[in-house]
C-alpha cells in the first residue's frame, strides 16, 4: 500500500507543477544559463569565429564540440537550478535571476557582420529582454530587496548625484583629449575655425567678426545669433587656441550628467534610476558624437536645458528659473522655439504660473531675434541655412515664409517629404531605442520632441537626421525629459517598470555606441579612426610652428578646410576656393588632400600661378602641405612646380 501512495503523491505533486508558471520558469532559467553559455563561446574567440558561426554555420568540427559542451553545461546547470528551486518551493522566485543572463544569447548576432536593420532588430530585442527580465527580477526576486534596501539608503541618495558627476569629469577628460588631439593632428576643420575666429575677434575686438564663409566679412551673430560667444570668450582668453573651444565643449557635455541624475531622481523618486541615466546619457551616441564632432554652440543647450527641467521639477527659485533661461537663450537663434514648446508643456501639465511666462518671454525673443535683429546684421542677405530646407520651398521662392506655408498648407507633401526617406526613419528608431522607446508612454511631454525633431526631419541635408553630429542636442534633453515622464507615468501603476525601463534604455545605448562613434564602448573606434586621423604625422608640429610664424596683423591667409584652425587666429582668414588675393596661403597640395569646398583642380592652378607669378615665395614644405606667402624667398618655388606638374588635375 505504501508504494501506490508514494506514486499517488508523487503524481499529485507533479500535477502541482505543471502549470504555464512553471513552464515559464524553466524557460527563464533556460534561456539565462543557454544565453551565458552562447556568449561564453563566442567571447572566448576572434570576430572569424563570430562570422563563421553567426553568419555561416561554418565552425570546425573542434569548435562545434566545445560549442556543445557549453550548452551541454548550461542545460546542465539549468536543470540543478530548477531541481533546486523546486525542492525550497521557489521556482517562480528563483527563475528571474538567471534570466538576467538572456540578452547574453543575442550578443554573437549584434557581434557579426550582419546587415545594419539586422543588428538595429538585436539591439532592440536584447534591450526589450533586459528590460523585461529586470521588471521580473524586481518584482518577484528575493534579491530585489537589496537593491531596494540600497536605494532606500540615506548615504547612497546623497553620493548618487557626486559619482555622475564624477563620471560626467572623467567622460569630459576622455573626450577632451580625444577632441584636442584632433586639434593638434589638424584634422578638424571649418567648424573649429569659424568659432574660433569668431572668439579671437570677441577676445580682441569685442565683435564676432567672421571670414570664413566667403570673401565677405561677416558679423557671426547675423549667422547664428549667440551670444554666449561673449561669456565663452573668457575662457578663451585663458589660452587662445581651438584646442580652448573644444575642452569647453567636452566639459559642457558632461556636467550634463549631474542635472540627469537629479531629474530622473526627482521624477522616478530612485536615485538608482538617476545614476544609470546619468550613465546612459553619457554613452549616448549623440552625446558622444557631439563631443567629438567639431566645436558648436548649440551643445550647450543639452546641460542648460536639463539643469532648467531640474529647477522647475523641484520648484526652485524664480531668479535662478529665469538666471537659466537667459543663458539658453544666448546659446543660439532657434532655442527660443524649443523654450516656447517648453513653456507650452508647463502650462499644460499645472505649471501655468512659469509656463505662461515662459512661453511669452521665449515668443517675443524669437520674434525680435528672427525679425529685427538677424535681418539688419545681415544687411538684406538669405539666412544662410534656410538652403538646408530647399525640398520645402515651392519653385520660384526663397526663404523662411515658403517653408512655412509649405509646411502649414501642404501637410501630404510634408508626410511624403519626411516618410519617403528611410534614414529619417532610422535616425528616430534610434533617438527612441536609445531610451527604450519610453516617451511612447509620456502622453503630452512628447510634443517637447516635436521641434527637434522637425529640426532634423525636415531637412534635405542628410547629417541633420545622422545621430553622431551636433544636430541633435536640440532633441537630446527632451529625449531625456519626456523618457523619464514616460517612466515616472508607468512606475505609478507598477513600480518595477521604473528600473525596467531605464535598464532597457542603458543596454539599448551601450550596444548602439558599441557600434558608433564611442571611444568608451568602441575601442577600434579609438585604434582605427581616431589615430588613423594623424594624417600629417610626425609633420603636424612643424606644420603649426610655420603657422604659428605668420603675423597675425592686417594680411590675410587662406588655407584648406582642416589646416585653417591653425591660422584662422586673425581678423581675415578664409577657407579655400576663397581669398585667392591673401599674402598667404596654408595649403594641402595632394590631389587626395582634403579641398572642399574647392576642388584639388582649383588649389593646383591657384598654386601654379602664385609661384610662376614672382610675388610668393614658400616658407614651409614637406609632402603634403605648403606654406607660401608673399615676399617670401623663392628658391624652392622649382620643386613646387615640379611636384604640381606631375600630377594631372
Amino acid at each position: 500500500m505504501k508504494a501506490p501512495a508514494a506514486v499517488s503523491a508523487l503524481a499529485a505533486h507533479a500535477r502541482s507543477l505543471a502549470s504555464a508558471e512553471t513552464l515559464w520558469s524553466v524557460v527563464r532559467v533556460v534561456a539565462g544559463f543557454y544565453g551565458a553559455a552562447t556568449f561564453a563561446f563566442y567571447a572566448r574567440g576572434n570576430q572569424d569565429l563570430v562570422n563563421r558561426g553567426i553568419l555561416g554555420n561554418a565552425l570546425r568540427d573542434d569548435e562545434q564540440r566545445t560549442l556543445t559542451l557549453f550548452v551541454v553545461l548550461a542545460l546542465v546547470l539549468a536543470a540543478a537550478w530548477v531541481v533546486a528551486s523546486v525542492r525550497r518551493g521557489k521556482l517562480d522566485a528563483w527563475s528571474h535571476a538567471p534570466f538576467l543572463l538572456a540578452p547574453l544569447g543575442l550578443w554573437p548576432t549584434y557581434e557579426a557582420y550582419v546587415e545594419a536593420f539586422v543588428r538595429l532588430a538585436v539591439v532592440a530585442a536584447m534591450a526589450a529582454v533586459a528590460g523585461v527580465a529586470v521588471l521580473g527580477f524586481a518584482e518577484r526576486s528575493p534579491w530585489a530587496r537589496a537593491l531596494t534596501a540600497l536605494d532606500a539608503r540615506a548615504t547612497f541618495r546623497r553620493a548618487a548625484p557626486w559619482i555622475a558627476l564624477a563620471a560626467g569629469l572623467g567622460h569630459a577628460v576622455l573626450m577632451g583629449r580625444i577632441a584636442a588631439r584632433q586639434v593638434e593632428v589638424l584634422f578638424v576643420g571649418w567648424d573649429v575655425a569659424i568659432y574660433s575666429q569668431v572668439h579671437w575677434n570677441i577676445s580682441t575686438t569685442f565683435v564676432p567678426w567672421s571670414t570664413t564663409y566667403t570673401d565677405a566679412t561677416f558679423n557671426h551673430y547675423a549667422i547664428h545669433f549667440s551670444p554666449i560667444y561673449h561669456l565663452t570668450s573668457l575662457l578663451y582668453l585663458l589660452y587662445r587656441s581651438p584646442v580652448t573651444l573644444v575642452w569647453i565643449q567636452a566639459i559642457a557635455v558632461g556636467l550634463g550628467a549631474l542635472p540627469a541624475c537629479l531629474l530622473a531622481a526627482k521624477l522616478t523618486r530612485s536615485s538608482l534610476a538617476g545614476l544609470l541615466t546619468a550613465f546612459a546619457y553619457l554613452l549616448n551616441p549623440c552625446a558622444e558624437g557631439f563631443s567629438l564632432y567639431e566645436f558648436h554652440e548649440i551643445v550647450f543647450f543639452v546641460p542648460l536645458m536639463l539643469t532648467l527641467a531640474w529647477a522647475v521639477e523641484t520648484e526652485r527659485s524664480g531668479k535662478a528659473l529665469w538666471a537659466l533661461v537667459a543663458l539658453l537663450l544666448m546659446v543660439r537663434e532657434d532655442v527660443p522655439a524649443y523654450l516656447v514648446v517648453y513653456g507650452f508643456f508647463l502650462v499644460v501639465t499645472g505649471r501655468a504660473a512659469f509656463g505662461k511666462k515662459l512661453l511669452v518671454v521665449a515668443g517675443v525673443y524669437l520674434v525680435l531675434v528672427h525679425g529685427v535683429v538677424m535681418p539688419v546684421l545681415r544687411a538684406g542677405a538669405p539666412y544662410v541655412f534656410d538652403d538646408r530646407y530647399a525640398g520645402l520651398v515651392r519653385p520660384g521662392q526663397v526663404g523662411k515664409g515658403s517653408i512655412v506655408a509649405t509646411v502649414v498648407t501642404n501637410l501630404p507633401y510634408v508626410l511624403s517629404y519626411v516618410l519617403g526617406v528611410r534614414d529619417k526613419w532610422e535616425f528616430v528608431g534610434l533617438l527612441l531605442l536609445s531610451v527604450g522607446f519610453a516617451p511612447l508612454a509620456s502622453g503630452r511631454a512628447a510634443i517637447l520632441l516635436v521641434p527637434g525633431l522637425a529640426f532634423s526631419l525636415l531637412s534635405s541635408f542628410s547629417a541633420q537626421y545622422a545621430i553622431v553630429f551636433h544636430y541633435t542636442a536640440p532633441i537630446l534633453p527632451f529625449l531625456y525629459l519626456s523618457a523619464l515622464v514616460g517612466t515616472q507615468r508607468l512606475g505609478e501603476r507598477r513600480a518595477a517598470m521604473v528600473p525596467a525601463l531605464v535598464v532597457a534604455g542603458l543596454v539599448a545605448t551601450c550596444l548602439l555606441a558599441g557600434k558608433l562613434r564611442s571611444p568608451v564602448l568602441n575601442a577600434p573606434f579609438l585604434a582605427h579612426e581616431i589615430v588613423g586621423r594623424d594624417a600629417y604625422a610626425p609633420n603636424a608640429p612643424a606644420i603649426r610652428a610655420a603657422a604659428a610664424s605668420i603675423p597675425k596683423d592686417d594680411r590675410c591667409v587662406r588655407a584648406t578646410a582642416n589646416l585653417l584652425p591653425a591660422v584662422v587666429e586673425r581678423r581675415r582668414a578664409y577657407i579655400i576656393p576663397n581669398g585667392k588675393t591673401c599674402e598667404w596661403a596654408l595649403l594641402d597640395y595632394r590631389k587626395e588632400g582634403r579641398h572642399p569646398p574647392s576642388t584639388y583642380a582649383q588649389e593646383r592652378e591657384w598654386l601654379l600661378t602664385a609661384l610662376r607669378s614672382g610675388d610668393y615665395g614658400v616658407r614651409y614644405l614637406d609632402d603634403k602641405v605648403v606654406l607660401v606667402g608673399k615676399g617670401e624667398p623663392q628658391d624652392r618655388n622649382a620643386e613646387l612646380v615640379l611636384r604640381l606638374e606631375a600630377v594631372l588635375p
